[in-house]
């Protein structure tokens, strides 16, 4: 048998033969067994994927909440322009009755002279 070899004095290598695993029966509550497997590459890489989907789902969810919310303030617009056009149709209308009634008060004197009318039309 060769020296041992000792690395930080540790020894790397038992010297006794005998100690070998297969000389030694498992038993089933073995250390090794209770161990949990560690993250295999793809498992890792699965994980680190899976947060980058994460990312792209709170994307797509502020992506989808701006075009709503787009499509609310068009919509508002567009309410905004009926009312101010229905607003602008009700003026014009109130300006356009003011200047006729203007007019028939001009012209209700001569109105009056061709069709005069009776002060009491009850019986005098």
């Amino acid at each position: 048998m060769g020296p041992t070899v000792v690395l930080n004095e540790t020894p790397l290598h038992d010297s006794p033969a005998s100690d070998s695993p297969m000389d030694f029966p498992m038993s089933q509550d073995s250390p090794i067994e209770n161990e949990p497997r560690p993250i295999g590459r793809k498992v890792a890489k699965a994980k680190r994927g899976s947060n980058s989907t994460n990312a792209s789902k709170f994307l797509e969810e502020i992506s989808r909440q701006n075009a709503m919310r787009l499509e609310i303030d068009m919509k508002t617009q567009e309410n905004e322009r009926a009312i101010k056009l229905e607003y602008t149709k009700e003026m014009e209308y109130i300006r356009k009755e003011k200047e006729y009634k203007k007019r028939i008060g001009k012209l209700w004197p001569s109105i009056q002279a061709i069709c005069p009318l009776k002060q009491n039309n009850f019986g005098s």
